[in-house]
């Protein structure tokens, strides 16, 4: 295998220092970053003119190595951020005046954005420790979920004793078998269906019969006012005979 030997009589990138260290602290993904460099290729590295050559995404793509739909999200996002600047004839140039570029504070930020490409296969910034994919969708996950116990927790399900479903009954007045009842549900582990139970007076309500109103009267059973007035009415009728 023959070795590389690369020398400046074969060309060089003449590019301010200044402008390089600027593009080292940005928080750019690999991809970004790979895109960046080849901005400079093509432009500084072509007898230091400023914009590249007209090309297209596929072109770009195969001279960096990259996937072409991840081309396209990483040259996106550079122009987004004001790191790339392109024209009407397709071709790029680095924004020199680093100042201006609409960095993210956070460099998670960034890296939600290219969640969206899933054939970026690295989405830590440059400089940092490298990490899959899968690793930020995590970090993402836990600051949306937030602190443990900002979200309420469903109280544990506590078997009521007879007593109690005896006592549930006497206050509905409803004809349900409170022992009947509590052994029916202590035998099946206090299950409803396939279900843990959750509400156990819910439970008692569907034993009630169809129709059935708590407290209700019974059928035949009178209200004492209406029977009042109704003895009224006949004592007036006699005492009245025109009375209707």
């Amino acid at each position: 295998m023959e070795l590389g030997s690369p020398q400046l009589e074969d060309g060089y990138t003449r590019i301010a220092n200044e402008l390089l260290e600027a593009l080292l602290r940005a928080p750019l993904s690999a991809s970004q970053f790979r895109v960046a460099l080849w901005i400079l290729r093509d432009s500084y590295g072509w007898g230091g003119r400023r914009w590249t050559r007209a090309t297209s995404m596929a072109s770009i793509a195969d001279e960096t190595g990259l996937h072409r739909s991840s081309t396209h999200w990483a040259l996106s996002e550079l122009i987004e951020m004001s790191i790339v600047l392109h024209d009407d004839a397709n071709r790029f140039s680095i924004n020199k005046h680093y100042e201006s570029w609409s960095l993210p504070s956070n460099p998670l930020d960034n890296n939600a954005s290219l969640l969206s490409n899933p054939l970026d296969k690295t989405v830590q910034p440059i400089g940092q420790n490298v990490q899959p994919i899968g690793h930020a969708y995590k970090v993402l996950k836990k600051a949306k979920k937030g602190k443990k116990g900002d979200e309420p927790t469903q109280k544990r399900f506590i078997p009521p004793t007879i007593e109690e479903v005896r006592t549930e009954c006497q206050n509905r007045g409803n004809n349900v078998d409170p022992e009947r009842w509590h052994a029916h549900y202590t035998a099946n582990g206090w299950m409803v269906g396939r279900n843990k139970m959750v509400d156990w007076r819910a439970a008692v309500r569907t034993w009630e019969p169809a129709g059935f109103k708590p407290n209700a009267k019974p059928v035949d059973a009178v209200d004492p006012d209406y029977q009042a007035l109704v003895e009224e009415t006949e004592r007036i009728r006699r005492e009245n005979p025109d009375f209707s």
